[in-house]
């Protein structure tokens, strides 16, 4: 009876934490921000570069157009790139355990490409 208890215990808690964006990896202190990606036309495969305070962090999902990352609380600079879009670019203060933030960086196309692909 108490291992069907901690079974329904734990994957309660996992089954939570998954509808509520946060992902159970995370560790104690982390906090999770997630960068959502969209730009002002149809062409974009939904692939963008990551920046925080000047590092590369990864790639966004080309599907979701999103990336999950965890964070320490405190301020951050992003930037998106993306080729043939302009650079987005913002700061973000992540407020601590228990919040969960999201940034949605809109791209615009760069005027060159737009010239060439009209």
């Amino acid at each position: 009876m108490r291992k069907k208890l901690a079974v329904f215990v734990y994957a309660t808690i996992f089954i939570l934490l998954s509808c509520s964006g946060t992902t159970p990896s995370l560790k104690l202190g982390e906090c999770p921000l997630t960068i959502i990606v969209k730009a002002e036309d149809s062409d974009f495969d939904g692939y963008a570069n990551v920046y925080i305070n000047g590092k590369f962090i990864g790639t966004t999902d080309s599907r979701s157009r999103q990336l999950k990352i965890p964070l320490e609380p405190g301020e951050y600079t992003i930037q998106v790139t993306a080729e043939g879009y302009e650079p987005w670019k913002g700061t973000i203060l992540v407020l601590g355990k228990g919040y969960k933030q999201n940034i949605l960086a809109s791209l615009k196309k760069v005027k060159k490409f737009k010239e060439e692909n009209e």
